[in-house]
């Protein structure tokens, strides 16, 4: 039990630091635990609470505009992954994406800091989303695609927090109303996941009030280092359900 509330802790505090990160630290912690689906049926929930959290500590910095590509893209591409997924080598698959995870997380380490002078044009970013939903589809992570693209923007951090929990709210919800409509939680898990919303509540809110206190660059370190834990976590062999 400890480790679940471990991993719900420290997942809501980096996420409410960066504006992602909640699934691949609790999924990362968990799934060698519970396995990938009853770890994916805790984190689900649990997501949902942080994102809302974030939502409403960034709520205005909100800005439609940036996020819009993105939610569309994700749109198109997450259908394509779902395709992957049933017909490609699943282990090929979640391999080759940690590589690429993985050599996308130096290149963050590197330009740390350091954005681009003017923002990419709108279809960088539906391109990107649309990475993202073939990346979430296929792998269960959608975020890292998204993540270096937000990263690399002349934004606020607020306005790229804001722009990644819009993406990510979207897909979180589309999950949790499939996972619900099919039946797929148990009575027995329904009161741990209720009585860890306070904790993932607390800790976001605390990862968000570092976000003045805590320097840009420092901020984008902390992102590349979850874009590494993802690709690590894809290369390891997979636990068994």
């Amino acid at each position: 039990m400890h480790w679940l509330w471990l991993a719900a802790g420290v997942a809501g505090l980096a996420q409410g630091l960066t504006g992602f990160g909640f699934g691949i630290v609790a999924m990362a912690v968990l799934t060698p635990v519970l396995g990938p689906k009853a770890a994916n049926l805790v984190v689900t929930p649990l997501a949902g609470m942080n994102i809302a959290v974030g939502l409403w500590a960034v709520r205005r910095s909100i800005n439609w505009r940036r996020a819009l590509p993105l939610c569309c893209g994700g749109l198109l591409g997450t259908p394509l992954g779902v395709q992957i997924l049933l017909h490609a080598d699943a282990l090929l698959l979640r391999r080759l994406v940690g590589v690429v995870i993985l050599l996308t997380a130096i290149g963050s380490f590197h330009a740390a800091g350091k954005p681009r002078a003017t923002p990419s044009r709108e279809w960088w970013g539906f391109a990107t989303g649309a990475l993202g939903g073939v990346t979430g589809g296929a792998v269960a992570m959608a975020g890292p695609p998204v993540v270096v693209y937000a990263y690399r923007q002349p934004w606020p951090l607020r306005g790229i927090k804001a722009t990644l929990l819009l993406f990510f709210g979207g897909t979180v919800a589309a999950r949790l109303a499939l996972l619900v409509g099919r039946g797929e939680y148990p009575v027995s898990i329904l009161g741990t996941i209720t009585s860890m919303l306070p904790l993932v509540a607390a800790a976001t809110w605390a990862g968000h009030r570092l976000t003045d206190r805590v320097p840009r660059k420092q901020v984008d370190r902390v992102a590349a280092a979850l874009l590494t834990i993802a690709g690590v976590v894809l290369l390891l062999p997979p636990g068994r359900p």
